[in-house]
């Protein structure tokens, strides 16, 4: 019997992902990020990683020149948003959507998002550290309410090994049996390192690639941290907020 040519060269391809990363392009955090786009693949690259997602705050941070330079590294470019949906009057629900549309600022609340990803079937929605419900978070319960719409829940790099809020969120996604993903929700570039998922993909291309996660084709690479860095990360995000707020509306002016 004739070996068929096609199924020798066929090869699983393991690629290494970073899907929440932030760069100084973005409109919220920009102004504490210390690395452009550039620099970012080129760490990437270093690292070993295949796949990036870039996922801004509200803003769809993907040029054609970026796509080009990461294709050029050898790697694939997502394009995503880390977007504000609404639940209520005042709550902001921080939601990664990859492949989205311009007309995405179009959408406010979560029906919105069920009418936009019902038109428009190839996005990818991703729950972002749910387990914390602090100011922008997507809580449990909406995460729960919800859930239908996600395609996959991120294990948020913010845990060590007595202090981990993701096994609220690990049984969740057992429970209705989504795929949960590692990412380092990235702000310093040094951290890439850390935490992502590998994803085992039979193309480089964006719908095997998403296709494998939904059919749970992953492993996720964990580094828990320290009690003190935990900490220190939560005391440095916050000052860096508000002295970028202080400095915004001239709170320092009379001083």
């Amino acid at each position: 019997m004739p070996l068929n040519r096609e199924l020798l060269s066929f090869k699983i391809m393991l690629l290494k992902s970073s899907l929440h990363i932030h760069i100084n392009d973005d409109p919220l955090d920009g102004h504490w990020i210390d690395y452009n786009f550039y620099d970012l693949v080129d760490r990437a690259k270093d690292f070993g990683f295949k796949v990036l997602g870039l996922t801004c705050h509200n803003k769809i941070a993907w040029r054609k020149e970026y796509e080009d330079y990461a294709k050029k590294n050898g790697l694939m470019l997502l394009s995503g948003i880390e977007k504000d949906i609404r639940s209520g009057i005042f709550k902001k629900n921080h939601v990664l959507i990859f492949n989205a549309k311009k007309d995405i600022k179009n959408v406010v609340n979560f029906e919105d998002l069920k009418r936009y990803k019902k038109k428009n079937p190839g996005i990818f929605i991703v729950a972002p550290h749910p387990g914390f419900d602090r100011k922008n978070s997507i809580s449990l319960k909406n995460l729960e309410k919800y859930i239908d719409l996600f395609d996959a829940i991120e294990h948020s790099w913010f845990f060590s090994k007595n202090i981990n809020l993701n096994k609220r969120v690990e049984r969740i996604a057992r429970r209705y049996q989504k795929p949960m993903i590692a990412t380092s929700d990235l702000h310093e570039v040094r951290k890439i390192k850390d935490d992502y998922v590998v994803v085992e993909s039979d193309h480089l291309s964006q719908k095997s690639f998403f296709q494998a996660i939904k059919n749970h084709k992953i492993k996720n690479k964990i580094k828990p941290k320290k009690n003190f860095d935990l900490l220190f990360s939560i005391l440095r995000m916050e000052l860096k907020y508000y002295f970028f707020y202080y400095r915004k509306y001239g709170l320092f002016k009379n001083r």
